[in-house]
């Protein structure tokens, strides 16, 4: 009790030290949020309310502004922690059964619109004209076609909203470029069929709704006491979706923000999928990124985030293309760990005291495999054994188990 009568003297006495230490616990709190590793569930709430007055005063269209704004079919809003790549994530449930997660279009600093001013008053692409703008968008942004149908359906809600005037299909126009402007929304609405991205469950403005996913690499499995079998299990998996991410898209997508948090586990279908999108582009668009001509010292001067390439020693220009692939970074990121000058800060997915030393050899073939820049980096007979003992491994521990 004493010294609760004398704290503000000691406070006053010691102010210069106080003063530094307050501002240096805002500063911290300041940057957990501003970083997304903590949040509160007023942000969600007034990110909603916005929206819906938006909607009331008919400023944004989309086929969940009624349920969400209206209909009351959308509650239970929660914020979502570890989201730095994005300003605004939120989750939420839909008729009491089906969980969604609400992410905000990211915005560039320059919007860009699907109408032009002439004489001051703005004019709309027809529909043939918007399709096309679809199009070329697409194929400069993922280097690939589509063909005119897919095009026009992505420029549309769904049909359940019926026919719309000049002035509310013009507004549609307007919201679908912008989402289709954020890459995350474009490969999950373009690849919707393929089963390795969160599906679209609709938007409403700039916000669009994504399937909930269970976090695949956190909690229990993941941890220094949980399951080797399931740890295993899930290394299978992740091989399973870089494997059909290779197949399905011909066009050779690149995943260069890695990190555990970044794979779901469908509970429908036990799958694992690439939750991330905002850096995951088709190789040739990361090849123009590494090998862009800029001025380098190290080979880290050229790299996009996770994609690796060269400097050049003789001209310090970055002009190599990407030199790993999505197996090497998993191997080195997901499976190995976190490292720093070669020693593991933090064991990954498949370093445990189980782990046979003939697989932690594998997996650092795996994670050091190059070929001179040659794509892909990641050598044939590695893929191959790496993949054929984690296979045997859970075969094995199954009938273990059973």
């Amino acid at each position: 009790m004493l010294f609760f009568r004398r704290f503000p003297g000691v406070i006053y006495n010691h102010r210069y030290a106080t003063s530094v230490a307050f501002l240096f616990l805002v500063t911290i709190i300041y940057l957990l949020f501003h970083w997304g590793l903590v949040c509160s569930n007023i942000e969600p709430w007034t990110h909603v309310k916005h929206l819906c007055k938006q909607y009331q005063d008919a400023e944004v269209v989309g086929d969940l502004c009624q349920p969400l704004c209206s209909e009351g079919r959308i509650s239970s809003l929660s914020c979502q922690t570890f989201h730095a790549g994005k300003e605004v994530v939120f989750s939420a449930v839909k008729d009491e059964n089906t969980r969604l997660v609400f992410k905000l279009a990211r915005q560039t600093d320059q919007p860009s619109s699907v109408f032009w001013l002439d004489n001051g008053v703005q004019r709309y692409p027809t529909e043939a004209e918007f399709t096309r703008m679809i199009l070329d968008h697409i194929s400069s942004r993922l280097n690939t076609t589509v063909s005119p149908e897919q095009a026009a359906l992505l420029g549309r809600y769904s049909q359940l909203l019926g026919p719309s005037s000049p002035r509310d299909r013009h507004r549609e126009m307007q919201e679908r470029w912008g989402l289709l402007q954020d890459n995350e929304y474009l490969l999950a609405a373009l690849y919707a069929d393929r089963d390795v991205f969160p599906r679209v469950l609709g938007s409403c403005g700039q916000y669009f709704a994504l399937e909930y996913l269970e976090p695949a690499l956190e909690g229990h499995v993941v941890s220094e006491e949980g399951s080797w079998p399931a740890r295993i299990k899930l290394a299978v998996l992740i091989l399973d979706l870089l494997q059909e991410i290779d197949n399905s898209l011909s066009e050779g997508f690149s995943f260069c923000d890695v990190k555990p948090s970044h794979f779901g586990l469908s509970p429908s279908s036990g799958k694992i999928k690439f939750l991330d999108l905002d850096v995951a582009l088709p190789r040739a668009i990361v090849n123009t990124v590494t090998a862009d001509g800029s001025s380098c010292r190290v080979n880290s001067d050229c790299s996009l985030f996770d994609c690796r390439s060269r400097c050049n020693t003789d001209t310090h220009r970055c002009d190599s293309p990407q030199t790993n692939d999505n197996l090497q970074i998993v191997c080195e990121k997901i499976f190995l760990g976190w490292t720093v000058s070669g020693s593991v800060i933090m064991p990954g997915l498949l370093m445990a005291p189980q782990t046979p030393s003939t697989l932690a050899s594998l997996l650092r073939q795996c994670a050091d495999s190059d070929s001179d820049g040659v794509f892909p980096s990641t050598s044939e007979h590695v893929r191959e054994r790496l993949t054929a003992t984690l296979q045997e491994m859970d075969k094995a521990l199954s009938l273990d188990n059973y």
